[in-house]
């Protein structure tokens, strides 16, 4: 199963890479994300938006492998890259007040910043 996660994981990380026309490196640990989310080249708004939909992600792959693992009813492959952009965009309108946010499922995030000026 390690093996089927692991190709999974990089096939979303790699719809995340093309979504937000960045470039992701692989990470082995919590530290490394955290390092490389602080030098991203974004503004503020699209930066937290980012780490909300890496974070997003991560939640979402474990929550995966915990349902394969552990539940009678098996997820299914095909609805993970959509649930994590529905989760994204719910996670970043209700966590990023100062921002509004319109999430584009073909162009990635577009922040709006407090004053009406896109940052995109």
């Amino acid at each position: 199963m390690s093996g089927f996660l692991y190709r999974l994981a990089v096939a979303i990380w790699s719809k995340i890479a093309s979504w937000w026309n960045i470039d992701i490196p692989m990470w082995s640990s919590m530290v490394e994300w955290a390092n490389w989310i602080d030098g991203v080249r974004l503004t503020q708004g699209r930066k937290r938006c980012l780490e909300a939909v890496c974070l997003t992600t991560m939640w979402m792959i474990w929550t995966f492998r915990n349902r394969l693992m552990f539940d009678s009813f098996k997820p299914r492959k095909e609805h993970l890259w959509d649930s994590i952009q529905l989760q994204s965009y719910f996670w970043i309108n209700s966590r990023i007040s100062k921002f509004k946010v319109l999430v584009n499922v073909e162009e990635g995030c577009s922040v709006i910043d407090e004053v009406g000026e896109s940052d995109r």
